[in-house]
């Protein structure tokens, strides 16, 4: 069953763009855009939130944020007020519901937040659990979820696309699944009649939707670079236009990356794309960050260089937590897309650069070597932000399978990082043999608004697996 596709979508935007019409100057009326440049942003309460829009007022005079909290209508406490911005601090008591910018001549909105619970990490009580089996067994398949805000709660959409099979051939599924309010998948079905332009593997797949997007769409799933079956470079981008109830568009090319590149890491936060690094022409791990903003109807803005990484990357995991973007692992130098990483090529190091809640822009111009590293150097695995701390599991690495399924950091409010500490529990790689690498990693929602930690499928000691595991 198909959703609008982002084609259609975008052929009646040009359509209209060419038709003409009226060339006389408009005053844009006051509103309230986004918050966090998305339509239902998930908050917490204490976090500091941007409201955007126009015609605020170029300072604050009466002016406040209205948001709802557990007692009613209550305010947020403003930081900053400017026209087109504001920033402010929400209530402890802050509850999922409408907010406003109440200026000294309009009432703007409204718009509603999501909150979530502030729940603090805690190993003990995030084990491994086994999902449902992928249909078929695949390696260097990628997946993400979306999120939909309904009725004060989180329901999530799982797509994963692509990768290898068992004999070699690259698969052209697209799968769906289903994801329960825990945040687990339950089950899992084809799209079959999707269309793919080519087959690829070693490609980064993300999604975007309301709660981190300004989407007039329900949400989309983006498919970023890639090789295909003889291992040529690809610098396409590819769109599929989801909804809640798991309708679908067509897989659409957008606007394509500046240049070819397997292997990166990627993320999407404050409506924008972030494309981190990953393996080029030159067979060489690259430093190169290209970031895209998201339009309403689910294409491109085009691509723009972002601060360099101070090293090559390649098959790196990339995280925001808070307003904080984060670079974990991944292979320097040379690198081989037909074997299996050199452990000696591996990083340990994480790199983190600061986001700007209004805009999705880089709000410094370098990236931080953080001064905490990981316990085990590792490329091709994953990485997640769960509640208050980066959980990094699976991957290539020095030791496996012995040891190093799983490692985490607290995160602070400042975005540093506590010391990783490992996992006793090796759940994953005591069923497969070892842990499994380059497998789908993407984090689901819970109906309250956390998140959970998904492997899907991958290449283990044993063979490519088709099994599914959540934290």
């Amino acid at each position: 069953m198909h959703a609008t596709s982002l084609a259609l979508i975008t052929a009646l935007a040009l359509g209209a763009a060419a038709c003409g019409g009226s060339t006389a100057p408009t005053v844009a009326a006051p509103n309230l855009e986004s918050v966090n440049r998305a339509l239902v942003p998930i908050v917490a309460p204490g976090d500091t939130a941007a409201w955007v829009g126009f015609g605020f007022g170029a300072a604050q005079g009466g002016g406040t944020i209205l948001v709802t909290t557990a007692s009613g209508p209550g305010t947020a406490a403003v930081l900053s007020w400017e026209d087109g911005a504001v920033h402010a601090v929400l209530p402890a008591d802050v509850v999922t519901g409408p907010t406003y910018v109440i200026t000294d001549r309009d009432t703007l909105g409204p718009l509603d937040l999501f909150a979530r619970d502030h729940t603090p990490y805690t190993a003990a009580d995030r084990p491994w659990v086994e999902g449902p089996n992928l249909p078929l067994p695949l390696t260097d398949l990628q997946a993400a979820t979306l999120r939909f805000a309904s009725g004060g709660t989180l329901a999530g959409l799982l797509i994963a696309y692509g990768g290898r099979r068992t004999d070699g051939r690259l698969s052209e599924a697209t799968f769906l699944g289903t994801i329960d309010a825990e945040g687990r998948v339950v089950s899992w079905r084809a799209a079959p009649d999707t269309i793919v332009p080519a087959p690829r593997r070693h490609h980064a797949v993300v999604g975007a939707d309301r709660t981190n997007a300004p989407l007039s769409l329900e949400g989309v799933a983006y498919v970023v670079g890639g090789a295909d079956s003889t291992l040529r470079l690809l610098p396409d981008v590819l769109g599929i236009a989801l909804t809640a109830q798991g309708s679908y568009g067509l897989w659409t090319p957008l606007t394509p990356l500046p240049g070819a590149r397997a292997g990166v890491a990627v993320a999407l936060a404050y409506g924008t794309l972030y494309v981190i690094g990953g393996v080029g022409l030159d067979s060489l791990a690259s430093p190169t960050v290209s970031v895209a903003r998201i339009r309403a109807d689910g294409t491109l803005n085009g691509w723009f260089a972002g601060p360099r990484l101070p090293e090559g990357r390649a098959f790196a995991a990339a995280v925001v937590a808070g307003t904080m973007l984060y670079v974990i692992g991944g292979e320097r130098g040379l690198v081989r897309l037909d074997s299996t990483a050199d452990t000696t090529a591996l990083s340990a190091s994480v790199l983190a650069i600061p986001l700007s809640r209004q805009t999705g822009a880089f709000a410094d111009s370098v990236w931080t070597e953080l001064g905490v590293t990981l316990t085990y150097p590792r490329a091709r695995h994953g990485a997640f932000a769960l509640d208050d701390a980066l959980v990094v599991t699976g991957g290539v690495y020095a030791g496996m399978p012995s040891s190093g399924e799983t490692e985490f950091a607290l995160v602070a409010a400042d975005g540093s990082l506590s010391t990783f500490q490992e996992l006793p529990q090796a759940t994953i790689a005591s069923a497969l043999g070892g842990p499994p690498w380059s497998f789908g990693a993407p984090a689901s929602p819970t109906a309250s608004g956390g998140s959970r930690g998904l492997v899907i499928g991958g290449r283990t000691p044993a063979g490519v697996t088709s099994r599914t595991w959540s934290q």
